[in-house]
C-alpha cells in the first residue's frame, strides 16, 4: 500500500496554494530543524505536542513534523498503521512521507474538543454509553462477540456500533495503546464528515521505547 501513496504526491503538490511554502523546496532542506523553521515561517500552525508540530498545508492536508526522536517514531508508526491492509478506514489518510519519517503529510482533520461534538457526529446522546461499551468489548473477554459486550451496545446507533468494533480491532491489530487512542481529543471529522482518528502513532513499541519509565530512566543514565 505504501507504493500507492506515490500516486497522491503530484496531486498534493497542485493542491498546496501557499504563496511562500513550496513542498519541493521543503523536501530539499537537509535537517529536521531546517524543515521545521521553514514551516513555521510559511504555514499556519495547527498545534504542537510533546513529539510533533502540525501545520496546515491547505484546507485538505496537514504536515506533521517530528521535533524529536519520539515524533520520528510516531510518524513511522502512523505510516505502518495506515498501510496495514487490516486497518479499517477510521484513521486519517497519509499522502506523502519522508523516508526517515521526519515528516508526513496527512488528511486534515478537525479535532473534537468535547465529547458532545463526538456524540453529535455519531448520533449518540451519551458519551458514557460509548465509553462503557468500548471497555466491555476491549477487556471483558478475548472474543469481542460475547453476551456482556453485545448487551452493552445493542441500543446504540449503528454508526456508533461500527466505530466501536473498528476501533477495538484497530487497537488489537496494530498494538496501539488503548488509553491514548480512546482519548476523544485524538479524534475528529474530515472535510466530508467522516469520523477518524487523527493521532494514532502511540503503539506499544513506541511507548516502551520512548515513554515508559524504564526507557526514560535508561536515557537519563546514558546522559549521566
Amino acid at each position: 500500500m505504501k507504493n500507492l501513496l506515490e500516486s497522491y504526491i503530484s496531486l498534493l503538490v497542485e493542491k498546496i496554494h501557499s504563496s511562500t511554502f513550496k513542498l519541493n523546496e521543503f523536501k530539499k532542506l537537509k535537517t529536521r530543524n531546517d524543515k521545521l523553521d521553514y514551516a513555521k515561517h510559511s504555514l499556519e500552525s495547527l498545534g504542537r505536542g510533546s513529539a510533533r508540530h502540525v501545520f496546515a498545508l491547505s484546507s485538505n492536508y496537514a504536515l506533521k513534523i517530528a521535533i524529536n526522536p519520539k515524533g520520528v517514531a510516531q510518524n513511522e508508526a502512523e505510516l505502518d498503521v495506515y498501510t496495514n491492509p487490516k486497518t479499517k478506514g477510521i484513521v486519517a489518510k497519509i499522502f506523502d512521507y519522508d523516508k526517515d519519517y521526519h515528516w508526513i503529510v496527512s488528511e486534515i482533520v478537525k479535532p473534537f474538543r468535547t465529547t458532545g461534538e463526538f456524540e453529535r457526529f455519531m448520533g449518540s446522546n451519551d458519551w458514557d454509553d460509548f465509553d462503557s461499551s468500548f471497555d466491555n468489548i476491549m477487556w471483558c473477554a478475548d472474543n469481542p462477540i460475547n453476551p456482556q459486550a453485545m448487551n452493552s451496545i445493542k441500543n446504540l446507533p449503528q454508526k456508533l456500533k461500527d466505530f466501536i468494533y473498528a476501533l477495538s480491532e484497530l487497537i488489537k491489530i496494530n498494538n496501539l495503546t488503548p488509553g491514548d487512542v480512546i482519548n476523544h481529543e485524538h479524534w475528529g471529522h474530515t472535510t466530508n464528515g467522516e469520523v477518524v482518528i487523527l493521532d494514532y502513532g502511540l503503539t506499544e513499541k513506541v511507548y516502551d521505547d520512548h515513554y515508559s519509565k524504564a526507557s526514560l530512566n535508561n536515557k537519563f543514565s546514558l546522559k549521566s
